[in-house]
C-alpha cells in the first residue's frame, strides 16, 4: 500500500490521542488503545471508500474544501510568533468560528456573498473572531510569555498582565 498504511495509521493514532483519549477520564491500556485503532483505520478507510467510489465530489472539490479548513491555523501560527498579547482562548474562538465559517460555505456555496473560495471567508471570520477575544480575555502575564519567547521582546509599556 505505499504511503497509505502509513498515513491510515497516523490518522487513527493521532485521532485517538488528540481527539478521543482527552474526553475520557480514565487512562488506557495498550491493548485498548489498539482497539480503537484498529476501529477508527476501518472508519477512515471506509470513509475514503464512499469518497472514491460512490461520491460525485470530485477529488480537487475536496482537497479544495479540507484546504480552506487547513488554511485556518495559520493566524494562530503568525499570532504565536508576532503578537504577544494572543490568548488561548482567542485562538480556539477564532479556530472553531473560522472552521465553521469554511464548512458552512463549503455546504452551502450560495450563501457566499462574492464567489471567492470558503477558506477566505472563514480566514477573515477566524482573524476577527481571534483578535476581539484576545483583547476581551486578561492577558498572559510577562513571565509566562518569556518561557515561550526566550527573549524579552515585550516593551515597557505593552499592555499584557503582569
Amino acid at each position: 500500500m505505499s504511503s497509505g498504511d502509513a498515513i491510515l495509521h497516523a490518522a487513527a493514532s493521532i485521532g485517538l490521542r488528540d481527539g478521543i483519549k482527552p474526553l475520557l477520564a480514565a487512562p488506557m491500556t495498550d491493548t485498548r488503545q489498539r482497539q480503537w485503532i484498529r476501529g477508527l483505520v476501518v472508519a477512515t478507510s471506509a470513509t475514503a471508500y464512499y469518497f472514491a467510489v460512490f461520491s460525485e465530489v470530485g477529488i480537487v472539490a475536496l482537497l479544495l474544501g479540507a484546504y480552506g479548513g487547513v488554511a485556518q491555523i495559520f493566524p494562530l501560527v503568525f499570532a504565536a510568533f508576532y503578537w504577544p498579547r494572543a490568548t488561548g482562548a482567542g485562538a480556539l474562538a477564532g479556530l472553531l468560528v473560522g472552521v465553521g465559517a469554511n464548512t458552512l460555505f463549503l455546504v452551502a456555496p450560495q450563501l457566499r456573498p462574492v464567489p471567492l473560495h470558503e477558506g477566505v471567508y472563514g480566514l477573515v471570520a477566524n482573524i476577527a473572531v481571534f483578535i476581539a477575544v484576545s483583547l476581551l480575555t486578561p492577558a498572559h502575564d510577562r513571565e509566562h510569555l518569556r518561557a515561550y519567547t526566550h527573549s524579552d521582546r515585550l516593551a515597557a509599556d505593552e499592555p499584557v498582565a503582569s
